[in-house]
């Protein structure tokens, strides 16, 4: 077995195989996370680049950080056949290590086979095939929207709920592949535009305008519309706590109260009946906060939407909702359910995003 070893740019690379490919176009960067530590490469015949000169014929390269400089440069290592694994973490495309003192890991990738690895991350390609289809072109609009935002920076898209969750090559299957195949190129426009194609896992009814998310002014296709079609949703109805009602004293320290909880209101609603504004106060302190940062307090995962009523109790508050996700946008359970009534991929976006179009990618 050769062993050579390769240093450069404070990253020093021990290599066992190298070669490359050519990827398709267009192509997506996705930032994997910051790389801090050692990582674990390979692939057939890699190739790396980056490091003053390449290294190639080996099949494992073994990527030490050290010191990083301002300036210093990226290293990219690809495949002979367009397959690389990192930690044992299979991707198609090249893996690049970015420069600077807080480098970053990154999968460049092309977009058609970075859809086919958010699909199952995002819904079940399972599914109804319409659904789909529906959630192809919406993640590739997503992508394709979000690379219009960010050329100036290192990264297009986290592989994170930031963006969309993408786990590479292990979360492909056939009917992923199959729907990004047959929606090939195909995203959704308004004035000829790709939109801000958000989505969420299910609405309770009614989709919520992002304005009242996040503030600013809503785009003319982000309206709240009604849904009707998302009531097989694992949490269309839920509860926090799932029994009983949460501590007064718990309660405050998660709200940001130095006391117990003595009162917990709900003072406005948005015009899709989610809590907009709530007051907290115990016996000596008070807040007033949105619903949002009340979700975000107690955790997403606790209060799936702010789509909820407020009960008490002499033991404490508790809280009932419905939907999960902040509601802007498409709701998948909602497409689901579209989609086994028959309806087809285009209505279901149009219904979403009222006024825009489908177009073929230039």
């Amino acid at each position: 077995m050769r062993v050579a070893r390769i240093s450069g740019c404070g990253i020093c690379l021990l290599l066992w195989s190298l070669g490359a490919t050519a990827l398709a176009e267009p192509l997506v960067r996705v930032s994997l996370g910051a790389f801090n530590q050692g990582i674990e490469i390979q692939g057939t015949r890699l190739r790396c680049q980056g490091l003053g000169r390449s290294g190639r014929g080996h099949d494992q390269v073994q990527v030490v950080l050290k010191t990083r400089k301002p300036g210093s440069r990226p290293v990219e290592c690809r495949s002979e056949n367009g397959l690389l694994e990192v930690e044992g973490r299979p991707y198609r495309g090249s893996i690049r290590i970015t420069g600077g003192p807080e480098p970053l890991l990154i999968n460049v990738v092309g977009l058609d086979d970075y859809l086919a690895g958010v699909i199952n991350n995002e819904i079940s390609s399972a599914w109804p095939v319409e659904a789909v289809k529906a959630q192809a072109i919406l993640a590739r609009t997503y992508t394709v929207y979000r690379m219009g935002q960010r050329q100036n920076l290192a990264y297009d898209v986290e592989a994170t709920v930031r963006d969309q969750v993408y786990q590479g090559v292990a979360s492909e299957d056939d009917a992923a592949r199959s729907a990004v195949a047959e929606t090939r190129g195909l995203i959704l426009t308004y004035g000829g535009e790709p939109i801000e194609a958000l989505y969420h896992s299910a609405c309770g009814g009614r989709t919520e305008s992002p304005e009242w998310v996040w503030g600013g002014t809503a785009k003319p296709y982000q309206q709240s519309v009604a849904c009707g079609y998302c009531e097989e949703a694992p949490n269309y109805f839920w509860r926090y706590p799932a029994s009983g009602a949460a501590d007064p004293a718990e309660l405050g320290k998660k709200l940001g109260l130095s006391e117990p909880v003595l009162e917990l209101k709900i003072l406005t609603k948005t015009p899709s009946g989610r809590a907009a504004q709530l007051r907290v106060a115990g016996r000596h302190s008070a807040k007033v906060m949105s619903g949002r940062e009340f979700r975000e307090a107690l955790g997403g995962e606790a209060v799936r939407s702010t789509l909820f009523d407020v009960q008490s109790e002499p033991a404490g508050f508790w809280v009932m909702g419905s939907g999960s996700g902040h509601g802007v946008g498409m709701c998948q359970w909602g497409a689901r359910g579209m989609a086994a009534a028959g309806k087809r991929s285009e209505e279901i976006l149009q219904h979403y995003f009222p006024g825009t179009e489908i177009q073929k990618l230039d």
